[in-house]
């Protein structure tokens, strides 16, 4: 049985570092009751909390993906994992889009400015997340 089971697991590939790490940059992470970070791709200029379109949507995985596929075969082996997400970050930035991350424990989000924030509401970063130094 265990046989079998190796057998399955070692047809399936796993995702590249990079994968896993554009993966993790786009999920809610949830911490203490009532701590919740957002995380999402937007075009820069573009608030939290506007909704994407279609096109929008499928602009960002063709960006993504390209990203990740230049980066997996730019760097072998794959660097860290904080150094991964400033390169997908990078990278994204220079196709128009950029990290959002916000408070998901309040009433709504907002973009890293703050500039939707509900009364109250506590944002985590005061500017927007660029990298420079291309």
């Amino acid at each position: 049985m265990l046989g079998l089971a190796l057998t399955v697991l070692a047809g399936c590939s796993q995702p590249s570092a990079y994968e896993s790490t554009a993966n993790e940059l786009s999920t809610t992470e949830r911490g203490t009751p009532g701590m919740e970070l957002a995380k999402a791709w937007k075009p820069i200029g573009r608030s939290f909390t506007d909704a994407l379109s279609g096109e929008d949507q499928a602009r960002r995985e063709f960006w993504l993906s390209a990203c990740i596929s230049e980066l997996t075969a730019r760097y072998v082996p794959a660097p860290r994992d904080a150094v991964r997400a400033l390169q997908l970050a990078d990278c994204m930035q220079a196709r128009g889009w950029r990290l959002a991350i916000c408070d998901a424990g309040v009433d709504r989000c907002a973009t890293p400015e703050g500039e939707s924030l509900a009364p109250g509401a506590r944002h985590r970063y005061s500017k927007k997340f660029a990298i420079s130094g291309r």
